[in-house]
């Protein structure tokens, strides 16, 4: 499976990082299953390009506010 470097999944992996434990959180906030953000997260799929856009504001935001 090929590994899509991309700013969703870097800005995933810092805020799973800095917050253990959070992808049920992210989950639930993005309403998707664990294992997509898991998947989201290690670059091996993404969400739609306009999906994506939200999350990564979202994401921005959380890591700006801690």
């Amino acid at each position: 499976m090929q590994n899509i470097d991309n700013e969703l999944q870097t800005l995933l992996t810092v805020y799973i990082a800095e917050h253990p434990g959070c992808e049920r959180q992210l989950a639930d906030e993005f309403r998707t299953a664990v294992g997509t953000i898991t998947r989201w997260a290690n670059g091996y799929s993404r969400p739609a390009k306009r999906a994506e856009q939200i999350i990564i504001t979202s994401l921005k935001s959380k890591l700006q506010t801690g």
